[in-house]
């Protein structure tokens, strides 16, 4: 983020994944406030637990779809993330969370469908 963007991290929420804590120091010497949830309280976790449920039901609505594996669930992942940050959301008055980040509307055009027929070359 601070390399990309040229913007300073200034706060970061996480539960207590052993992960995170082990990160303390780098946030403490970067100046970044490290605030977690208490333990055992999904109600803090409720609009982390919402994005996490809308992100798997696209997911198995697009591996449904396309009748493909659930072998191909990463890729599916990274898709439906792009996806649901060009779409446009009320509360950013109608902009995508992409536009807001890169002040360029994102290329529909590339979009194509999810899960296209092809057939694998086998070796003689």
């Amino acid at each position: 983020v601070e390399n990309f963007f040229n913007t300073k991290i200034k706060r970061f929420l996480s539960d207590k994944g052993e992960e995170y804590i082990n990160m303390r120091d780098h946030f403490s010497s970067s100046g970044i406030t490290h605030l977690t949830s208490p333990p055992n309280t999904r109600d803090h976790n409720r609009y982390a637990e919402r994005i996490h449920r809308h992100i798997v039901e696209i997911e198995i609505a697009l591996l449904s779809h396309a009748n493909t594996l659930v072998t191909f669930w990463p890729f599916s992942f990274t898709i439906v993330a792009y996806l649901i940050n060009c779409l446009p959301i009320s509360t950013l008055h109608n902009l995508s969370p992409f536009q807001c980040l890169f002040q360029k509307e994102p290329n529909y055009l590339k979009l194509k469908c999810f899960g296209g027929l092809c057939y694998p070359w086998l070796r003689p």
